[in-house]
């Protein structure tokens, strides 16, 4: 964001001006968290909405399924709120419901509530009505349970909710006799009963009946008032009959046989007058799926009439698959599972297997269990999964076998292609660099595969550390509740800043749960920006006649496109040629040209311009290039001259490799083989994106493959054909492409090969062109696979010569060189003049590392102009450069003001010096100013250290002098240190020293080595600057001269090596020396007081008595 301050800023004063910069966030960004996420209607979840990156106060507003409501919030710039969503009743179970936030009007992602079934607290009842005998289903049999009436449907069911307990339910139906059956009923369960109705018949001529559930004879009848409730248990249950004699006199036997030795039971009954009996006998039916019916048959003795009693095993209803969700998508690769239920409707238990058959032979499919027992009305809930290996629609059918009855279901797999995601960066993003540092793209993405949250990642194609490469990111990579058949917008952050002109490409990628779901290519072309700075120095030069001298011009290209320059003079009386001429240089590199002058003129002054200016090549060249297809056929193509490509096709008709050949401008093309086959089934074979390109960039390697026989490919080991391997991942079915990136870092042609666990792919090649062109050059890149009879683009990649390389020139700049052209016998400087007057500042202040300006106020008093008036600074301190003003034209009685740049180098050691300040014209030049320039650190404190007392030993080494400074010094840091030092001395001395390190109270002597290769016996007075990591002690000594350091003092400086030595010594000879002195002082004073006769002897004469304090130089005096 932006801020402003300000202040007011006085001469000669330095006012600092604080100006605050609010936070600006560059991405807003909130999620969406559910407690808990499965929830019952009427239940309370909790909506926690994180966001980060807000500036002021957040406000957040919750959709609970459509039902907005407010969130609380807490926290800036990053916080939580909350809120409370609650869900009603719904038809069915379970349901989804999207949970959105959006926070100060930003959308967050969303997240999904499942709603489950309240709990139940009934239960449900479900009757099967049937005819005993045959098995059919009985629509529109009424069955009474409680207060409830209820009516068979086509299928003979009929259900109802009751609460539980138990419950006794009465079925009948017209033609049937009613039956009675009880059931147990438990919440949230569900009780099936069976219940078979026998016809009522008519009776026969003989009295008896058909078989049913009971007939009557004569003499007898016979009804069934029992069987067994289903499902069978593996303990018998026996069936019971009523057996009456209705003959009130005669005893009656009544014979009993059965259909099926399925049945066991008595095979007669003896029955009194009158009398009845209740007949048992078991079923041996399995319960198995189906039905078994069988009949019991009786037979009296007293008459003919015999009837029949039909009895049924329970009946299985088999078994359903039920899958919830039957179709589903995925991505390649992407492990996808169906729910599946196995449900069995009859009131039998049995083995189950399960298996599948799919529409694609290569896809390969599991379930969680594939064999297992089912009882009676059990769903078994299992999962059918799948990891897709190519794309398209795929089905599986699903089978369930058992002696239950068998059953299946089909499903779906849409597998998404990549090419059902697609962006609307089909060519290259312009990007101009001058407008904007960094500029956000906006790039559509549109969604035709899966909905869902999505990961969006951008791969640089080239070395992202390399000079010259755009730097791209993704402001939010990720993108929530991505809808299927809609489209989105991401913004891509793009800083051309310092990349260099053309085209740089990126791969951006869409990723759902780790898994890519597309990969596209984009394309930034940042155009060329045209800069350069340019610096000529010396800005004048004073040569004699017939002599030569050079300034130097540094052309540096600060722009991002490659450069043609040239130095070119207008039409002058003195010889100026330039070295080189004509040059080219990338982003980033310079070039120092020669501008050589020689006087062959009159003495006298000369402004030379020196003008920079950008060659332009033409256009127009072209070249007619032939192409041998290398099959017999020729192709001819118009090329354009200079750095730049052109293509042609070639059509194969018949299999085999074929070379194509071309040469342009003389230049034969390096080539590379065409490959044609007949079909790529059970093949793999590589393809480069680009197929040629510049050294130092990323090349994409494909790797493409149809109809594999083997199956699944995991991998290909690609081998780029320069020592590099890489790994093609996610290659996965039989059909289909992977890739991976290839650096090429020098020009060549490179064949890349790949491998996979049951494959070798046909090989590919690239042509690498180098970076620069120092010569002509030219590649051909074709696409080195393809099928019979169709076409092949062959391209070439060149850089030729134009006709007229330099044919148009475009002025960049101009500075003036001022040449003053003397006679040998004499020697010239400018006239120094009053009327031009100078305003500077008297002193400046630098740091290591960083620049100053110092202005500089010229005015021309004169009436005459000023055609070049130069600006300079000499005499600056150690590591410290100024940047010359440009010459400048000065009207007379006019002024300006010009900066002159002071940089201090990042090694530049804190000294100081009176620098010089020049400005001159070609006839007059101002008297001379001095600045006081000091490099010294804003942040750097006292060294704590204490330092003894130097001393000096001269040496001679041929016309010059070394001193040895010897000084003692202790470290009162706190720490270790290590120590440097530089010298702040008379010009022509320079000071020598070898950093220490010192821990803390450690004492050592300091050696410092001064030299001077022109020594002036003459004392003279410096600094020492001891300097560590963070502070800085200045250390000032006097050093005597040579001739002084003689005697005792020549002594001392000999000793200085001894220290103890030395100070024996200088005890020695000061106590002998005071030991004298005061000898002939009291000798004096007796003198005195014998003259005067006086008791204290003393006179005051005037006589005074001088003593020399060695340390500091001042003098005290003592009058008596």
């Amino acid at each position: 964001q932006t801020a402003s301050s300000g202040g007011t800023v006085t001469a000669g004063q330095t006012t600092t001006v604080t100006v605050v910069l609010p936070t600006a966030f560059a991405s807003q960004s909130c999620t969406v968290g559910l407690n808990p996420s499965n929830l019952r209607p009427g239940d309370q979840t909790t909506v926690s909405v994180g966001f980060s990156g807000f500036p002021s106060a957040a406000s957040a507003q919750v959709s609970c399924g459509g039902q907005v409501v407010q969130a609380s919030c807490a926290g800036n710039p990053t916080g939580v709120c909350t809120a409370q969503c609650t869900f009603g009743p719904e038809q069915s179970y379970p349901q989804s419901k999207v949970v959105s936030a959006s926070v100060n009007g930003v959308a967050c992602n969303s997240a999904s509530a499942t709603l489950i079934a309240p709990v139940p607290t009934d239960g449900s009842l479900v009757a099967r009505v049937t005819d005993c005998a045959s098995g059919a289903a009985l629509q529109s049999a009424e069955l009474v349970v409680s207060t409830s009436q209820l009516f068979s449907d086509a299928s003979g069911l009929a259900g109802v909710s009751l609460s539980p307990g138990v419950y006794t339910i009465t079925s009948s139906k017209q033609g049937y006799s009613s039956s009675t059956v009880s059931a147990s009923i438990t919440a949230g369960a569900t009780t099936s009963k069976a219940i078979c109705l026998n016809k009522v018949v008519a009776t026969n001529g003989l009295g008896g009946s058909g078989v049913g559930s009971e007939f009557e004879c004569p003499d007898y009848r016979a009804r069934l008032i029992s069987a067994p409730m289903c499902p069978f248990s593996f303990t018998q249950q026996p069936y019971q009959v009523l057996v009456t004699n209705k003959n009130a006199t005669d005893n009656n036997t009544i014979f009993v046989s059965y259909s099926t030795t399925a049945l066991s039971g008595p095979q007669f009954v003896a029955l009194g007058a009158g009398q009845q009996a209740i007949l048992e006998f078991n079923s041996t039916l399995a319960d198995v799926a189906g039905s078994r019916s069988a009949i019991v048959n009786f037979a009296s003795t007293l008459s003919n009439c015999t009837g029949g009693i039909g009895v049924q095993a329970c009946v299985s209803g088999g078994l359903e698959i039920e899958v919830p969700r039957s179709s589903l998508s995925a991505l390649p690769g992407q492990r996808t599972c169906f729910d599946v239920l196995v449900r069995n409707h009859g009131l039998a238990s049995g083995n189950v297997v399960l298996s599948y058959n799919s529409s694609d032979g290569n896809e390969r499919g599991e379930f969680s269990e594939t064999e297992f027992r089912i009882t009676p009305q059990e769903i078994k809930q299992l999962q059918f999964c799948i990891t897709p290996r190519s794309s398209g629609l795929k089905s599986f059918t699903l089978n369930a076998d058992s002696a239950l009855g068998d059953g299946s279901r089909a499903v779906t797999l849409d597998v998404v292609q990549g090419s059902q995601y697609s962006t609307n960066a089909g060519s290259c993003i312009s990007i101009d660099p001058t407008t904007t540092t960094v500029r956000n793209v906006p790039i559509t993405i549109s969604n035709n595969g899966l909905a869902g949250d999505y990961d969006v990642e951008l791969q640089s194609l080239e070395d992202e550390n390399a000079q010259g490469a755009l730097e791209a990111q993704v402001v939010q990579p990720k993108i929530y509740g991505f809808e299927s058949q809609s489209s989105r917008d991401i913004f891509v952050r793009v800083n051309p800043f310092n990349a260099n002109a053309g085209e740089h490409r990126f791969q951006l990628l869409l990723k759902k749960g780790g898994f890519l779901a597309s990969q596209k290519d984009l394309c930034f072309d940042v155009e060329g920006d045209s800069r350069q700075d340019a610096l000529l120095s010396p800005l004048s030069l004073t040569l004699q006649t017939g002599q030569s001298s050079s300034s130097f011009l540094d052309v540096e290209n600060t722009g991002n496109t490659i450069a043609d320059y040239s130095v070119v003079f207008l039409s002058s009386p003195l010889s100026v040629q330039a070295s080189p001429r004509n040059f080219r240089l990338k982003p980033g590199e310079r070039q120092v040209v020669e501008v050589i002058v020689s006087a062959n003129t009159t003495p006298g002054s000369y402004t030379v311009p020196v003008r920079l200016v950008s060659s332009i090549g033409t256009t127009d060249a072209t070249y007619d290039v032939s192409v041998n297809c290398g099959n017999g056929q020729t192709q001819t193509v118009t090329c354009s001259g200079g750095r730049n490509s052109c293509s042609t096709t070639c059509t194969y008709s018949s299999t085999g490799i074929f070379t194509p050949t071309a040469s342009i401008a003389g230049q034969s093309c390096v080539t590379e083989d065409v490959r044609v086959v007949n079909n790529f089934d059970n093949s793999c074979y590589l393809s480069f994106s680009p197929q040629a390109m510049g050294e130092n960039n990323y090349a994409t390697v494909i790797a493409n493959y149809q109809n594999l026989n083997s199956g699944q490919q995991d991998n290909f080991t690609i081998d780029c054909g320069n020592g590099y391997t890489e790994t093609a991942q996610n290659c996965v079915g039989s059909t289909g492409s992977c890739s991976a990136q290839c650096y090429y870092d020098s020009d060549g042609t490179y064949t890349a090969t790949a491998t996979s666990q049951n494959y070798t792919c046909s090989a590919a090649r690239i042509g690498v062109r180098p970076g620069t062109t120092g010569s002509s050059y030219c590649r051909i890149s074709v696409q080195d696979n393809v099928l019979l009879g169709s076409s092949n683009t062959i391209t070439l990649n060149y850089d030729v010569p134009t006709s007229g390389f330099f044919t148009g020139q475009s002025l960049l700049g101009v500075q003036n060189l001022l040449v003053r052209v003397v006679s040998p016998s004499t020697s010239f400087s400018p006239q120094t003049s009053g009327n031009i007057a100078v305003t500077v500042p008297s002193a400046i202040e630098v740091a290591p590392g960083s620049s100053v300006l110092l202005p500089v106020t010229v005015k021309n008093n004169d009436v005459f102009d000023l055609n070049t008036v130069l600006v300079y600074l000499t005499n600056l301190p150690t590591g410290v450069d100024a940047t010359p003003v440009p010459a400048f034209a000065l009207p007379g009685g006019s002024q300006v003001t010009r900066n002159i740049i002071i940089t201090s180098r990042q090694d530049a050691p804190f000294s100081f010096s009176n620098a010089v300040l020049h400005v001159e014209s070609s006839a007059f030049a101002a008297p001379a100013k001095t600045v006081f320039v000091n490099v010294k650190s804003g942040t750097a404190k006292e060294l704590i250290g204490t330092a003894g007392q130097p001393s000096f030993e001269f040496q001679s080494q041929g016309n010059g002098t070394t001193i040895i400074v010897r000084l003692p010094f202790t470290n009162n840091q706190g720490k270790l240190i290590t120590l440097g030092a530089f010298g702040i001395l008379p010009q022509g001395w320079r000071l020598g020293f070898t950093p220490v390190s010192l821990d803390d109270k450690e004492t050592t002597t300091l050696g410092f080595v001064l030299a001077n290769d022109a020594y002036d016996d003459k004392a003279f007075d410096g600094q020492i600057r001891l300097q560590s990591s963070d502070g800085v002690k200045t250390i000032p000594i006097s050093v005597p001269s040579r001739s002084s350091a003689t005697g005792l003092s020549g002594l001392f400086t000999g000793l200085g090596s001894s220290p103890i030595v030395a100070i024996l010594l200088i005890l020695l000879i000061m106590g002998i020396a005071a030991a004298g002195y005061l000898y002939a002082e009291s000798k004096k004073l007796e003198r005195q007081m014998g003259d005067n006769g006086s008791q204290d002897g003393i006179q005051n004469d005037g006589k005074k008595i001088v003593h020399l304090h060695g340390d500091s130089g001042d003098t005290s005096t003592i009058d008596e």
